[in-house]
């Protein structure tokens, strides 16, 4: 008896596994994307032909490609090990468009851009609760069939309609709902430990910006200065070597002003 339970159970608790499994990894795939459009604004994306060796992106299917060489790019993905794509390929495949980031911005102060920077970081954090909320909204709300969209409002972000996310739809299976409802705290949790980690990360980077600025700044004030100094002593020591030279043309009257030392052969032996 215990057996034939045991086998009408485990089909069941592997299948409504495997559903939340699913939503798991939609909800993965699309933080992720968040993350790298985050990191772009923020610190930009080259385009591929001027990456350098070794530079990392990502396909639209979330697979990830390296430069190996001037333009040759590959993959480790399933079915994709033995491929090699070219810059004309990676620019239609990839999912981040290229840009120049907030931190390449030139000749301006750290403090310009942390403005932006802020603005950046609060659009990735509501991107990320928004795609929790819609998770969330996924399960508790039916589809309609003809019109699956939803449409989502939190405070202090803009409202947008998502499409559903069909592997976090609501099912009859009460075990399933439970696991399902389990990553709606997972995914807070998540995108929460991301946002702190981001913050660090950021905190880090503006002040080492913030130092390379300065040192830049500073060289090149301290650049125009040498060389500006170098030019008023250049005119100084050519006047002063012209002044010297002109100073033999007055007559000495010491004794001092004679000839040393004297020849050896006017010198009268003993």
């Amino acid at each position: 008896m215990l057996t034939a339970l045991l086998v009408l159970w485990l089909p069941w608790q592997m299948h409504a596994q495997q559903s939340a499994d699913e939503c798991k990894q939609v909800v993965h795939e699309k933080m992720a994307i968040e993350h790298r459009i985050f990191r772009s604004v923020v610190f930009g994306e080259p385009k591929p032909e001027d990456a350098p060796i070794g530079h990392v992106t990502f396909s639209k299917e979330g697979d990830s490609w390296i430069k190996t060489a001037d333009s040759s790019w590959n993959s480790l993905a399933e079915g994709y090990e033995d491929t090699t794509w070219s810059n004309t390929q990676i620019k239609n495949q990839t999912a981040i468009a290229d840009r120049r980031g907030i931190l390449e911005t030139k000749r301006l102060a750290t403090s310009d851009l942390v403005p932006y920077i802020v603005a950046a970081t609060n659009t990735f954090d509501c991107r990320m609760r928004l795609l929790c909320r819609l998770a969330e909204e996924s399960f508790a709300q039916e589809s309609t069939g003809s019109n699956d969209s939803i449409t989502i409002t939190l405070e202090d972000c803009e409202e947008q309609t998502f499409d559903r996310i069909p592997e976090c739809s609501p099912t009859e299976d009460v075990i399933q709902q439970r696991e399902t409802a389990d990553i709606f705290g997972y995914c807070s949790t998540l995108a929460n430990t991301m946002l702190r980690r981001e913050q660090d990360l950021l905190a880090m980077t503006v002040e080492y910006d913030a130092g390379y600025r300065s040192t830049l700044q500073f060289a090149g004030v301290f650049d125009f200065f040498v060389k500006s100094l170098q030019i008023s002593l250049d005119k100084t020591v050519r006047q002063v070597t012209n002044v010297i030279g002109s100073l033999q043309k007055i007559p000495c009257f010491l004794s001092s002003c004679e000839d040393y030392p004297l020849e050896t052969s006017t010198i009268s032996g003993p």
